[in-house]
């Protein structure tokens, strides 16, 4: 599958030690590719995921990293079919 690149990331070090500044472009990712990947939790909240790689060499521009929209989707699980009654099933004693 394509992968559908959506921002860069540039790993930083503060007071507190080194951490990852992500930016999402929202103008790379189409309405489209929201609404088929988005996913909901129990609360209905709307998501979605995004991959944060690190990139072999620093970019001209500084970034470490670069960001993929997530586009896994589990298969969606099948449903058990009912055993079907056996036929002739009369032979009950009562």
């Amino acid at each position: 599958m394509e992968k559908i690149y959506c921002g860069s990331a540039k790993e930083k070090e503060g007071r507190f030690g080194k951490f990852i500044v992500v930016s999402v472009c929202l103008t790379d990712l189409s309405e489209n590719d929201i609404q088929e990947y988005k996913w909901k939790d129990k609360r209905g909240k709307e998501y979605i995921n995004i991959i944060v790689s690190p990139m072999k060499k620093v970019s001209e521009y500084g970034y470490t990293h670069s960001v993929v929209l997530d586009t896994y989707k589990p298969k969606p699980k099948e449903e058990e079919e009912p055993i079907p009654p056996q036929a002739g099933g009369d032979d009950l004693p009562f």
